[in-house]
């Protein structure tokens, strides 16, 4: 999620939402299956390797991803791959996916959120905090909660880049930081 997607990733996945003409389901079909190609990649290091590798001819590219995923996929879903293998993008899979998947959560005015506590929350904590953070945000909230107790209490909230660390850890280390510089500000003010 806090990934930066290059340039490249973000024209062909608005390519793909032109294709699509705004209709998000047609969209959504094609990032599933994008995904489900992903999978099966992250699972084939051999597959991975050769549609990467400038030293294969491109047809023979073509064949194998015709034979791998000629039942699972459509046309337009074949033809993606074999632009991406044509101009030498097939480096930039993973972040055309997830550039996809970020426009089409844009245009369903929807944002992924990930928020840790310190303890499991029980659902009725769980949707007052989504529920502020979508009128915060002004976007429907697709959150994912983890657990980590090292951060004592509190909330640690990530949105794509951005952090809101309201965690009782923040709060002990920024104090602690204060503290050191009054004792600093003291000690020289006593040496004066």
């Amino acid at each position: 999620m806090n990934k930066q997607i290059s340039t490249i990733a973000k024209t062909y996945a608005n390519g793909i939402i032109d294709y699509s003409a705004g209709d998000i389901q047609k969209a959504e079909s094609i990032l599933f299956n994008l995904q489900n190609i992903q999978t099966y990649l992250m699972q084939s290091n051999d597959l991975r390797e050769v549609l990467n590798n400038p030293s294969i001819a491109f047809q023979k590219k073509i064949e194998i991803i015709n034979t791998i995923f000629q039942s699972e996929l459509n046309e337009q879903e074949i033809n993606i791959l074999k632009i991406l293998i044509d101009k030498q993008r097939f480096n930039e899979f993973e972040n055309i996916i997830e550039a996809l998947k970020l426009k089409i959560q844009e245009l369903k005015n929807e944002i992924e959120v990930v928020i840790t506590s310190a303890i499991e929350l029980d659902m009725d904590e769980k949707f007052r905090i989504t529920s502020i953070l979508e009128k915060k945000l002004q976007k429907k909230v697709l959150p994912t909660w983890n657990i980590n107790n090292e951060i004592l209490g509190g909330l640690f909230i990530q949105i794509h880049n951005d952090i809101i660390d309201m965690s009782i850890l923040n709060k002990i280390t920024n104090l602690s930081k204060k503290l050191k510089l009054n004792l600093v500000y003291v000690l020289e003010d006593g040496a004066k």
